[in-house]
């Protein structure tokens, strides 16, 4: 019935709407949304965890169905979804479910201190989309994060924008799902409590960020073994305060986590380590649904979010990509790789322009998602040649180009 695309983001983007926020826009707190699932979890942890149960490893099989298709960052968060549609869910409750699972399974690219974003095509050919973008905290200090910039330091609790995952998850279950909140959230809780084994990707993470999870009390102790070391793959990992959390979510509703007590907890860890959300941040939090941006590739259409999610970008890539000739994009060949890698390199540097207004009249007034801006662009890719950083960043300045590398996404149809 239903079709769903959802994005899952950890990153701490700024609204848009506002000239102080787009100056934040390209600033993502990478550490932070981590620490939210962590410290959250605090005051409903169960010290018990069993890291000496071997959980199955998720098979691949599992990803067809006879009920739909799923793709997604973690084969327990497609494994989670594929329960979901053959015990006669819809799409949008087994997006929900995969990406509840992702904040579990894959935590440092999702969770629930992060922003979410979904495009949800119904039977009718109805598209929604919903805006889960993280507002600025109020009390924010632009100069203040401009000098922590200039210095390097872009990750941590200054840099945390209002969390919107769970809130947009549940707005999107409510309005086009079918089954209830604590039913998405069980196969989460399940894998929080028993373990899952640890991916190479997520090694790979823990290496890169370790100097800054070693700085982090709570990334310390949840994202290192015995806080010390990075996990090694295959290695079982619990997250038995996770667990709890989310228990606790599902029994008391999503309202828990914005006006209750785990509201309480995360206003304090900000106030402790200088961070700027507050209560009456998650409080206010609104999700809605909005118009997707729409374009072609060749004969098809397509439908997709607006800044600051990454539709504009794919937007690009598809149309740098439809100035080749399909059969020569259809060979697999270097060349063949060469365009595709340089044509999403253009449509990221070019996430720094203006993204014009969200509505039907987006792609007429917005320059980055103009089929003639993409042939121009286009005319910068030379067989076996790499587009120099001066030619790609013509009109965008390197330092206004919105950047993040901790992101996932989930696939459904239904």
């Amino acid at each position: 019935m239903y079709r769903s695309a959802t994005d899952a983001n950890d990153g701490s983007w700024a609204d848009r709407k506002t000239a102080l926020n787009r100056r934040l826009s390209n600033l993502i707190g990478l550490a932070v949304a981590a620490m939210a699932v962590s410290f959250v979890g605090v005051l409903f942890a169960e010290k018990t965890c069993h890291e000496g149960f071997l959980p199955a490893e998720p098979s691949a099989t599992r990803a067809q169905s006879d009920f739909g298709m799923v793709a997604s960052g973690s084969p327990e968060a497609t494994d989670a979804a594929v329960d979901i549609l053959e015990r006669g869910g819809n799409a949008v409750d087994a997006a929900v479910a995969a990406a509840l699972m992702l904040g579990v399974a894959d935590p440092d690219a999702s969770g629930l201190g992060g922003m979410t974003l979904m495009v949800i095509r119904l039977a009718d050919g109805r598209t929604r989309v919903i805006d889960g973008s993280s507002p600025t905290p109020q009390q924010v200090n632009p100069d203040g994060l401009q000098k922590l910039k200039d210095t390097g330091v872009v990750v941590g609790h200054e840099w945390a924008a209002v969390p919107t995952t769970l809130a947009a998850l549940d707005h999107a279950r409510s309005r086009y799902g079918t089954m209830s909140l604590t039913t998405l959230l069980t196969p989460s809780i399940e894998i929080a409590e028993h373990g899952h084994l640890v991916n190479p990707v997520q090694n790979i993470w823990t290496n890169h960020y370790f100097e800054e999870i070693v700085g982090s009390p709570s990334l310390r102790l949840t994202a290192l073994a015995n806080g010390t070391t990075p996990r090694q793959p295959g290695d079982v990992v619990c997250r038995p305060e996770l667990a709890r959390t989310l228990r606790y979510i599902a029994y008391n509703g999503v309202s828990s986590f914005y006006l209750g007590p785990i509201a309480d907890l995360i206003e304090a860890d900000m106030i402790r380590n200088g961070g700027f959300v507050r209560k009456t941040d998650l409080a206010m939090l609104r999700i809605k649904d909005v118009y997707p941006i729409h374009s072609t590739y060749r004969a098809t259409h397509v439908f997709t979010v607006a800044p600051p999610g990454g539709g504009s970008s794919v937007i690009e890539a598809l149309n740098i990509l439809e100035t080749f000739p399909s059969d020569f994009l259809a060979e697999n060949t270097a060349a063949r790789i060469h365009v595709l890698l340089e044509a999403f390199r253009i449509a990221l540097a070019d996430r720094g322009l203006p993204p014009g207004p969200v509505g039907p009249l987006q792609n007429e007034l917005s320059p980055a998602l103009s089929k003639n801006h993409a042939q121009m662009r286009a005319n910068l890719i030379t067989p076996g040649e790499a587009i120099a950083d001066s030619d790609l960043y013509q009109e965008v300045d390197p330092e206004c180009a919105p950047r993040g590398e901790s992101t996932t996404q989930v696939s459904v149809a239904d």
